[in-house]
C-alpha cells in the first residue's frame, strides 16, 4: 500500500520536473535559430486513439493543433483540408515517405502524426514530425507512461508540441 507521503512526494517531484522542463523550453525559445518554429508550416494529420475514447482523443488533437498554430504562428490545415486530398494520400500507411507526400500536397514543411494509447490508467503519447521535402523523420516524441486521469494528458500534449518543433 502506498502511503500518502509517498504520493505527495511523487506529485511534487513530477511538478518540479515539469517546471524545470518548461523553464528549459522557454529559454530555448528565446534563442534565435535558423529553424525557428515561427518560420515553419506544419500539418497535423491526426492522432489515433488506441484503447481509449475517440472523442477524448479528438479534443486532445484540437488542443495539439492549437499549440502547433501558436508555436508556428501559422494556421495548421484542418481535418477537412486533409479530407480533400486524393484517396491515395488519405489512405496513408503512416510511413515517413507517405507522410512526406501529404506534406508536399498540403504545401507545408512538416507533417505531424501520432497516437494516444491507454492501458488501464496509464497513457502514452507517440508523435512524430516528418520533413515533407525529404520524407524523413525529424523528431519523435514517446512519452513515459502517464498514470492517473486522462486530463493529465493536456499538459503532456502542450509539452509534446513544443518538444516536437523546438530547435535541438
Amino acid at each position: 500500500m502506498i502511503s500518502v507521503k509517498a504520493v505527495v512526494i511523487g506529485f511534487w517531484a513530477t511538478a518540479m520536473g515539469l517546471v524545470l522542463s518548461l523553464a528549459t523550453m522557454t529559454s530555448a525559445l528565446a534563442e534565435p535559430d535558423d529553424r525557428s518554429s515561427a518560420k515553419l508550416s506544419v500539418a497535423l494529420i491526426g492522432l489515433d486513439a488506441l484503447g481509449m475514447d475517440e472523442e477524448r482523443v479528438r479534443r486532445l488533437e484540437t488542443l495539439f493543433r492549437k499549440e502547433l498554430e501558436r508555436l508556428t504562428e501559422k494556421s495548421v490545415p484542418s481535418r477537412q483540408d486533409i479530407a480533400k486530398l486524393s484517396r491515395k494520400l488519405r489512405s496513408c500507411d503512416g510511413s515517413n515517405r507517405c507522410l512526406g507526400a501529404i506534406g508536399k500536397a498540403l504545401k507545408v514543411d512538416y507533417v505531424v502524426s501520432g497516437s494516444v494509447a491507454a492501458l488501464g490508467d496509464a497513457y502514452v503519447l507517440n508523435i512524430k514530425a516528418v520533413n515533407s521535402g525529404r520524407g524523413e523523420e525529424l523528431r519523435r516524441i514517446e512519452s513515459d507512461p502517464l498514470r492517473g486521469a486522462p486530463d493529465e494528458l493536456i499538459e503532456s500534449i502542450r509539452v509534446a508540441a513544443y518538444r516536437l518543433l523546438s530547435p535541438e
